[in-house]
């Protein structure tokens, strides 16, 4: 069969689904009328066949790569490392909270401190000071 030819049939005359491929190599087994035309094809575009061949191989690559199994080390590494990062986006709100309870917290004190010098505590303890010696003695 002639896949040129469109009055060659695809049947031929040795039964249905028959090819004119029925010349084989003896030490390959592939048909020579096959390899000739995939030959000629790969004369015809020699770029188009490299890439074609690349982009195969790196399919293949991927799949035998994507089948492998992880070493131990890399799953365990990888879980960590998942586990850091989830512990980071749960910690994070937490973590500005805290941050905000701890800046208001220091506006408290220094809000105490300065009411605390307003009522000139050292005055009244030198009061209670004197009526607490005069009471012991």
């Amino acid at each position: 069969m002639n896949v040129n030819d469109p009055t060659s049939s695809a049947y031929g005359s040795t039964g249905y689904g028959a090819t004119d491929y029925r010349t084989t190599d003896s030490t390959s087994g592939y048909s020579t009328d096959y390899l000739e035309e995939v030959d000629e094809a790969v004369r015809r575009n020699p770029v188009g066949a490299i890439l074609i061949a690349v982009g195969v191989g790196l399919v293949i690559g991927a799949a035998i790569r994507s089948l492998q199994p992880q070493s131990p080390e890399t799953r365990i590494q990888s879980m960590l490392g998942d586990i850091q990062h989830r512990l980071h986006q749960l910690s994070k709100p937490m973590y500005k909270q805290a941050a905000r309870v701890a800046e208001s917290s220091g506006d408290l004190v220094r809000e105490g401190v300065d009411r605390l010098s307003d009522m000139h505590i050292d005055k009244q303890l030198k009061g209670w000071g004197r009526r607490l010696r005069s009471f012991l003695s």
